[in-house]
């Protein structure tokens, strides 16, 4: 139930990995890359039939597009009281991967360049995208075998 593949991209002196895990219906991609990958954010997406325990999320579920598929993020500390902001590039993956081909995905994202330049955080997006797009063409070839859960009755 398990099937897994790793994609690369190296574009402005650096690499961006991408390795997607397809387990049943769902997927958790490991977004990383640069001199010093780590896990700064996740992010999964969101759809409709989420269910939100927080009280201040429930209300802006009920606002949203009930068709449409939004992204929430958590993000860790970095450095200087700042948070990580690899969900863009996260959120540049899922949205080139088509979310809809799966039930639930989950992005763990880490890209760091040291003394990255403007250049090549520009470059970062792209790169994401580009994952995203080659994951989600595996992805429409790949079928892996699913199974719908039993519960009891």
């Amino acid at each position: 139930m398990f099937v897994r593949k790793t994609f690369a991209v190296t574009q402005a002196d650096y690499e961006m990995q991408a390795e997607v895990t397809i387990i049943n219906e769902d997927a958790v991609v490991i977004l990383t890359g640069g001199d010093v990958p780590h896990v700064g954010t996740v992010t999964a997406t969101l759809k409709a039939a989420l269910q939100v325990k927080l009280p201040e999320l429930a209300e802006e579920r009920r606002q949203a597009d009930q068709e449409s598929v939004d992204f929430g993020t958590l993000r860790f500390p970095s450095h200087s009281g700042r948070f990580h902001k690899d969900d863009v590039l996260a959120e540049a993956f899922l949205t080139a991967l088509e979310p809809e081909l799966l039930k639930n995905v989950v992005v763990v994202a880490g890209v760091h360049v040291d003394g990255i330049t403007k250049d090549q955080i520009a470059a970062s997006y792209k790169m994401a995208a580009t994952l995203g797009e080659q994951a989600g063409s595996w992805l429409t070839k790949a079928q892996p075998d699913t199974r719908v859960p039993r519960y009891y009755e």
